[in-house]
This record gives structure tokens, sequence and C-alpha cells, in this order.
């Protein structure tokens, strides 16, 4: 995606978790993504789920997985995005921990979202050729696209059974479970 957005001079942000349970930015191969992307000129920006943040205020949680990430990208972390916010996150001010708020009021005026493997507001192209503010903050996941077209359950399924290939008996399982807590989607993953 990062490639195809460069070549039509698009500019885009990579939200990335510093801990999440689906990979690690420490390996080899996030590093390398991730390497990639900087050099595209593309940003790479925090994507935290401020329920994981226990008694930590919010902006040290912040601080601390941007630092992490700055460590691997060597370009300071300048935009935090939630993951799977609560409502009182959204429309929020337009800076946390000296960051760029994505769910900030401003950014969140035009906002369209294919969370879960829907559009939330209905096809975008339409909305897209006729636009209502000069800026939209497009949310795309690009786990839900391919080249034919899948329930997010479905989705998931087959990605689960790919990615459990030549895994030890019990992978499937714990990447069942990893991906329904870290995305909400239930599905299936039978062996």
């Amino acid at each position: 995606m990062a490639k195809i957005e460069e070549s039509c001079g698009i500019r885009a942000s990579y939200m990335v978790m510093a801990e999440s349970s689906l990979y690690s930015i420490n390996d080899d191969i996030s590093r390398d993504i991730l390497g990639k992307i900087v050099a595209m000129k593309h940003e790479i920006g925090l994507h935290i789920d401020p329920c994981k943040c226990g008694n930590e205020p919010i902006e040290e949680k912040i601080d601390s997985a941007c630092n992490k990430l700055e460590n691997l990208i060597r370009t300071r972390v300048q935009t935090v995005s939630f993951h799977r916010p609560p409502e009182t996150s959204l429309k929020g001010p337009p800076m946390i921990g000296n960051r760029v708020n994505a769910y900030s009021k401003k950014l969140q005026e035009w906002y369209m979202s294919d969370s879960s493997g829907r559009w939330r507001d209905g096809e975008p192209l339409p909305k897209l050729l006729k636009p209502v503010k000069p800026l939209l903050q497009l949310l795309i996941h690009p786990i839900w696209w391919g080249d034919e077209h899948m329930s997010a359950q479905e989705r998931l399924r087959v990605f689960c059974l790919e990615e459990s290939q030549g895994k030890p008996p019990n992978y499937s399982k714990v990447l069942r479970k990893n991906i329904i807590e870290t995305i909400g989607v239930e599905f299936e993953c039978a062996e």
C-alpha cells in the first residue's frame, strides 16, 4: 500500500503499536518494513490502546511507546492514534503528550473508516469525488482488502489459517485469541 501511495504522490501516516500480541516492532521483518515506509517519506505514528494503560497516565504511556518506535525508525513520532478509542477520546484536544492527536476535533470533522471490514458511512468513492471539507482522515486497515470480497470473519479465518501453516499445533488457537482480543471480531480458525 505504501508503494502505491508513494507512486501517486500521496504521503500517508502508518500507525503502529509499540506493544502488540500480533507482531513485534523489534523483529527483523517489522524493522525492515518500517524502514521502507520511512524511506518512502510516509509518517510512522503511534497506535495505542488507551484501555491498556492501567493506572499510568496516558501521556507517560505515549512517551514510552513513542521512544521505542523512535529508536527503531530514527525519527520523531509526531502523531498518536487510539486503538478502539473510547467515546471520551473522540473529538479531543489537538495535541496529546506533545504529539498530534489523530482523534482531535479538527481531524475528526471529515473521517471515514473501514473498521471491522466495512465502511462505517457507506461507500467512500462518491464522497471522495465531492469533498465536503478540505481535510479528510481516511482510516484503512489493509487486512480487510484483497482480490475478492470476504466478510470480516472469513478474511480473519483465512489469515489465521495461512499464518498457522507449518507452525506448532496450538499456534492457530493462540493467534485467534490474540486477533479477537486486538481487533474485537469473533471468527473461527479450525486447524
